[in-house]
């Protein structure tokens, strides 16, 4: 399924950490591909190399090591308490939209790297 996708080295997309209290979504943060390949080896991610085949959840062991390493790229971010926290990727796409390369065919032409 991702084998084929067109951005599968993790050019041209961006990753969401969305925190969520129940069913509202509380946060979102945007990263970009240095910032993930800072953390992408925290993840049981399988063959989705880049995050992109759905997403992931935070569990406070990875919580941890997820702001180390960011920090030590000399990013800062903070977690609160009572917040489910999930990063999952998307196409960042030339109008400014996202897409999520699961959830429909491409819309329109794919751009090039």
């Amino acid at each position: 399924m991702i084998d084929d996708y067109p951005f599968a080295d993790g050019r041209n997309v961006l990753w969401e950490l969305e925190g969520w209290r129940g069913e509202e979504l509380h946060t979102e943060s945007t990263l970009d591909r240095e910032h993930v390949l800072l953390v992408r080896h925290l993840f049981d991610r399988g063959p989705d190399e880049w995050l992109l085949a759905g997403v992931y959840p935070l569990s406070d062991t990875v919580k941890a090591a997820f702001r180390q390493a960011l920090a030590d790229g000399g990013w800062e971010i903070e977690f609160e308490d009572g917040i489910d926290y999930l990063l999952g990727g998307r196409q960042n796409l030339p109008d400014g939209s996202t897409w999520h390369p699961t959830s429909a065919p491409a819309p329109g032409p794919i751009p090039p790297p």
